[in-house]
């Protein structure tokens, strides 16, 4: 499966979270790598 462009997803399956000066990209896959460097952020703008 070839990975289809950003414009190509259904609507309200993606969304952006701004952290600190990280800006995360949610889409329908929600990866444990992805919560993980969430939760990091968290973490080091909580310092």
């Amino acid at each position: 499966a070839s990975p289809s462009p950003p414009d190509a997803q259904p609507a309200g399956m993606h969304c952006e979270i701004t952290v600190g000066r990280a800006r995360i990209r949610l889409s329908g896959e929600l990866t444990l790598t992805l919560l993980r460097t969430l939760l990091r952020e968290l973490k080091g703008a909580g310092k």
